[in-house]
């Protein structure tokens, strides 16, 4: 447990995480593999302009089959990778992650055992795998002010950067019955650590640090896919979230084309901070006031207290000034009301925030349209803007 423990530290260090991603890398060639277009019964992965796109549907069963089929030469190789991940190595000794693993809903435990199933892999594994989070992430939101859109751009930073970059897909789920969502996604999750539903309702997950542990409960990106099939607004989506404890305390960003919070559950129950003067911000750190006071923290309040705007492109700009050195996975910027993502993704040594970036309509599709029709735009990398680690000049 202490090599766990130690790794696990070392990861959010730029210098050894870059050597970690070596000897992962040296292990599996993950990033190497092309992504290549594919169909089967309830499924269709198809490549726009570089980007996986991912159409799944039908009940929970049928979802994990067609997910299993698509994407068996990915799963095998990033489920052999997770179990390198030391956040994992520690649960797998603790009471409370049995509990965790307990709790999975029925529909959800169908599908990933589908999925295990028809990938050729141990369900348990990926269960297991699905209800462990540990995202480094920074998220701002724009509430709608003078004509521009409400707008939620959120860094997601995750070791290993170097596979999770390149192996991300946007996933389409048509849950029988239930409300369809694009997923921010990688093979082999079921969990919903960014995402979007057809109502333009987004959710996403950014670890809590210094949050408390808690009991045995559903796993909250878990939870989160729950809430994106079936609620319409962030109203809703609280009540979802606040009706049964979840199995952390990891902070969870909501947001629709009016307004944001961000929840997150305690020992003493709810708890919730929302927007100030217009803004609402989030980082890994420790909150106060609503709204986080660590170095990026500090960042991000400053840059929209210093006359922003608040379109695509200085929202991009933010996510260059706060994602995490060497684990920048993903950078995304949402747009609630039209229902479009603006996506990045990056590698230990490339962070995605400071890559250039794919602008995807995804209203048609969610919808119910055609996958191969979905309008993907390259848009050129942001110029960057001073990052919070900088020296100060």
């Amino acid at each position: 447990m202490l090599r766990a423990l130690l790794l696990t530290g070392l990861a959010r260090m730029p210098v050894f995480a870059l050597l970690l991603e070596s000897m992962v890398l040296s292990l599996g060639r993950v990033s190497a593999q092309e992504w290549r277009p594919a169909t089967t019964t309830n499924g269709q992965l198809v490549i726009t302009k570089g980007l996986p796109l991912a159409l799944v549907s039908g009940s929970p069963s049928d979802i994990g089959t067609a997910e299993g089929v698509l994407f068996r030469d990915r799963i095998k190789p990033l489920l052999g990778l997770m179990s390198l991940q030391p956040r994992l190595v520690i649960a797998r000794r603790s009471k409370p992650f049995a509990a965790t693993l307990a709790a999975i809903s029925a529909d959800d435990r169908a599908r990933l055992t589908a999925l295990g199933v028809a990938a050729e892999v141990d369900p348990k594994m990926l269960i297991e795998a699905n209800a462990l989070v540990d995202a480094q992430c920074s998220a701002v939101v724009a509430l709608p002010h003078e004509g521009q859109p409400l707008r939620v751009a959120r860094n997601m930073d995750f070791f290993p950067a170097t596979v999770l970059g390149p192996g991300t897909l946007i996933e389409i789920v048509r849950l029988t019955g239930c409300r369809p969502y694009a997923a921010v996604a990688w093979p082999g999750s079921s969990a919903i650590v960014s995402g979007m539903n057809d109502a333009g309702l987004v959710a996403c997950i950014l670890l809590n640090q210094s949050g408390p542990e808690l009991p045995g409960a559903e796993p909250v990106g878990l939870r989160l896919a729950a809430i994106l099939q079936h609620d319409h607004d962030v109203a809703s989506a609280v009540a979802r979230f606040a009706a049964k404890p979840v199995a952390s305390s990891h902070f969870v960003l909501l947001a629709d084309a009016t307004t944001a919070t961000i929840v997150w559950q305690a020992a003493d129950g709810l708890h919730r901070d929302d927007p100030v003067n217009g803004w609402l911000t989030g980082t890994n750190g420790e909150r106060r006031d609503h709204q986080p006071q660590d170095a990026r923290g500090t960042c991000l309040r400053g840059l929209v207290a210093a006359g922003p705007r608040a379109d695509a492109g200085w929202m991009r700009q933010v996510l260059s000034a706060s994602y995490m050195p060497a684990i920048n996975a993903q950078a995304m910027v949402f747009i609630p009301a039209t229902r479009s993502l603006d996506l990045a993704i990056g590698t230990g040594a490339k962070p995605a925030a400071l890559e250039p970036w794919w602008r995807i309509e995804l209203g048609e599709v969610l919808d119910g349209g055609d996958l191969t029709t979905v309008p993907v735009e390259v848009v050129p990398a942001s110029v960057p803007l001073r990052h919070y680690a900088a020296p100060k000049r």
